[in-house]
C-alpha cells in the first residue's frame, strides 16, 4: 500500500499540474523551483549529517506547499528563502530526535512576519506588492477553483492516517472558539460568527498541515488536546490584527506544546510503541 507521505506528495503534484493549466507556466515554474530548492537543501543537509544520500520526500512536500501558497510571480529569491527556512527548521529545532515544527508551516510563519516587517517599514523589501500569504490558506494552493479537489485530498489523508480525532476536534473547537471571538470582538450575530469561523480553507488546512504525523501527539487523547490548543490559539490571535496569518502561527504555537503532551501521554500509561511512530525523512 502506498504510504501516506507518498500519497500526499502525489496529490500535491497532481493539484499543482491542474492549477498550472489554469494559472500558466509561471505558477508551474514557481512550484518546481520551490520543490527543487527544498530538496537540494534537505539532501545536502542530510548528506552532511549522515554521509548518506536520501530521497527527500518530506522536503518535496514542503517545497510544493510553500511554492503553492506564495503568490504566483513571487521573486525567486523569496521563494528560495522561505523554502530553505522551512527545510532548515526540521534540522535545527529538534527534541528527542524529532523536529518540533511542521516545516512548511514554519517557513510560512517566518514569511508572514517578514511581510509584516516590510509593511511597517522595518525592512526595505517590497514584499507587499510582490507576494502574500492568506490569513488562512484557502484551499491547498490559494486558488478559487481548487477547493473541492483540495478538500478531497485532505479528507483522504485524514482517513489514510486515521486522524479523525485530531481533525474533528480542531474543526469543532476552532468553529466554537473563533466564532465566539468574532461574536465578542465584531458584534456579529452568534450564528453568523460561527459560520464565518467555519471556513472551507480550515477543512483543507486541518487535513493537510495540522495532522502531519511527526509533529503531532501519539494518542487520541493527546491529539484531541493538541487540536483544541491550536484552535484556542487561533481564537486568541483572531483578535490581534497585528499578528499576520493567524492559522499558521497558531499551529506553530501548538507544535511547541507537543513534547509536553507526549510526556503526559507516557504518564497516562498508554501503550505506545514509539518504533511504530512516523520516522523523519
Amino acid at each position: 500500500m502506498i504510504s501516506a507521505k507518498r500519497q500526499l506528495l502525489a496529490s500535491l503534484a497532481i493539484l499543482g499540474i491542474i492549477a498550472s493549466v489554469f494559472e500558466g507556466k509561471i505558477f508551474f515554474l514557481q512550484l518546481l523551483f520551490s520543490m527543487l530548492v527544498a530538496c537540494l537543501v534537505d539532501g545536502l543537509w542530510t548528506r552532511y549529517d549522515t554521509t548518506q544520500w536520501t530521497v527527500p520526500k518530506s522536503a518535496a512536500i514542503s517545497g510544493l506547499l510553500v511554492g503553492g501558497i506564495l503568490l504566483q510571480g513571487t521573486s525567486s529569491w523569496i521563494v528560495a528563502l522561505v523554502a530553505t527556512i522551512a527545510v532548515a527548521s526540521k534540522h535545527i529545532f529538534r527534541y528527542n530526535g524529532r523536529h518540533i515544527f511542521n516545516p512548511a508551516n514554519f517557513g510560512l510563519v517566518v514569511a508572514g512576519f517578514l511581510q509584516m516587517s516590510a509593511d511597517a517599514g522595518l525592512l526595505q523589501l517590497d514584499l507587499a506588492q510582490t507576494w502574500w500569504i492568506e490569513s488562512a490558506p484557502s484551499g491547498l494552493f490559494a486558488l478559487e477553483f481548487l477547493p473541492v479537489p483540495a478538500l478531497i485530498v485532505a479528507l483522504a489523508l485524514v482517513w489514510r492516517m486515521k486522524r479523525w480525532d485530531l481533525f474533528l476536534t480542531y474543526i469543532v473547537a476552532n468553529t466554537l472558539f473563533v466564532g465566539i471571538s468574532f461574536w465578542m470582538a465584531q458584534g456579529l450575530a452568534l450564528s453568523s460568527a460561527f459560520w464565518t469561523a467555519f471556513t472551507f480553507s480550515n477543512l483543507t488546512f486541518a487535513g493537510v498541515m495540522l495532522i502531519e504525523p511527526m509533529t503531532t501527539p501519539w494518542t487520541t487523547r493527546g491529539r484531541m488536546l493538541f487540536g483544541g490548543l491550536v484552535a484556542f490559539f487561533t481564537a486568541i490571535l483572531a483578535t490581534q490584527p497585528l499578528i499576520p496569518h493567524m492559522t499558521v502561527v497558531a499551529l506553530a504555537l501548538g507544535n511547541l506544546f507537543v513534547p509536553w503532551i507526549k510526556a503526559r501521554e507516557m504518564q497516562w500509561g498508554k501503550s505506545i510503541n514509539t518504533s511504530m511512530t512516523p520516522k523523519a525523512a
